[in-house]
């Protein structure tokens, strides 16, 4: 139930570096529960979902995660979550 928002700056971005590396597949999952850590009891306003995930293939050993500050509301995120893959299902899946 922790959250860490980010009031200052346009662009605020995680570096994650899997032991794994480039070469892999990966699930990135960001989440973001609100829970009033800023006492507005308001809502915040997003450009997607409150869950987002994406599968990715970093073509180096590091990937960076970012979220952009649109203006509207100080930029926060709950939860970042990475998973590697099984490359041989991750490619079935696509073909089919």
């Amino acid at each position: 139930m922790n959250v860490r928002s980010f009031p200052k700056g346009a662009l605020n971005c995680y570096t994650l570096k899997p032991e794994q590396g480039k070469g892999n597949k990966y699930l990135i999952r960001a989440f973001f529960m609100y829970g009033n850590y800023d006492s507005k009891n308001q809502l915040p306003v997003f450009n997607f979902i409150w869950v987002k995930e994406i599968l990715h293939g970093p073509k180096t050993y590091y990937m960076d995660v970012c979220q952009v500050n649109i203006g509207s509301e100080t930029p926060f995120i709950a939860a970042l979550e990475l998973r590697q893959l099984d490359n041989k299902n991750i490619q079935a899946e696509m073909i089919s």
